[in-house]
């Protein structure tokens, strides 16, 4: 028996590491695959996704993943391609190989999954071998997707954003300090799986929509022990940051440096 076979460990869970943020993506997407035939669960899930990690493709990108990575992307689709490396052996960056998951995807969620080899290690260099490709999921026909299906009503919306349609007005000056008047806390939606980041969607009296970033384990937290709950109706100073269009259509002002008063 050699040094290396003394050194060297199964390829597992155990001594797999995962580029930054790449994890939390995989056990979501692996979630899908797992529990419900790869299919979003919900549409706000599905827009979740749709809208931070699914990047549109064109024939390019689906050439260069063929060529790279060994995968077919059917026309229309996108892709995730997410990364990382197991340690081997006790070789330093020697006993590092990398390794790579892409995730096929369409509107109703992961159509394919594919696990992807590589040439080398992290020394000398590694890159994705499509020779080393297997397909570990292929969704099923006929899956159940009609939670997923637009109403007439969300067809027509969709229609009307994508001729340019919009509704409500923007608030203030952008880099201006605005006093917002007397608010209420709609929704807050947590942006990451740390529970330290929150989006804070507000509506003022004439129902304009006001949308705010807060960092910390507790949303919008004015003292330790408490914090501002939905529904709760609040007196907002803040600098406006930006003015943009939802995916809803409504026109949106974001605001930084907010301070709050009980109304």
């Amino acid at each position: 028996m050699n040094i290396l076979e003394i050194v060297s460990t199964p390829l597992n869970e155990a001594n797999m590491h995962w580029n930054e943020a790449d994890l939390d993506k995989y056990k979501s997407l692996q979630g899908l695959v797992t529990s419900n035939n790869g299919v979003y669960k919900s549409k706000k899930q599905k827009d979740f996704i749709n809208g931070k990690w699914v990047k549109k493709i064109g024939k390019g990108n689906a050439d260069e993943l063929k060529k790279y990575f060994g995968v077919d992307i059917t026309p229309g689709n996108s892709a995730i391609v997410l990364s990382g490396h197991y340690q081997w052996s006790e070789y330093g960056s020697r006993g590092l190989i990398g390794f790579h998951y892409v995730f096929e995807m369409d509107q109703y969620g992961v159509v394919n999954k594919w696990k992807v080899g590589s040439t080398g290690n992290l020394k000398v260099g590694s890159s994705p071998d499509p020779n080393k490709v297997k397909l570990q999921f292929d969704r099923p026909a006929n899956v159940d997707i009609s939670h997923l299906e637009l109403s007439d009503e969300e067809e027509m919306d969709r229609v009307a954003i994508a001729l340019g349609k919009t509704e409500g007005e923007y608030i203030g000056t952008k880099g201006d300090r605005h006093n917002f008047g007397t608010v209420v806390l709609k929704k807050t939606i947590p942006l990451d799986s740390y529970g330290e980041r929150y989006l804070n969607v507000f509506e003022d009296e004439e129902g304009r929509a006001i949308y705010y970033t807060s960092y910390g384990k507790k949303p919008m937290a004015r003292k330790a022990s408490d914090h501002f709950k939905e529904g709760d109706t609040l007196i907002l100073t803040g600098r406006v940051g930006n003015h943009f269009v939802s995916k809803r259509g409504v026109k949106v002002t974001a605001v930084k440096r907010p301070t709050f008063k009980v109304a």
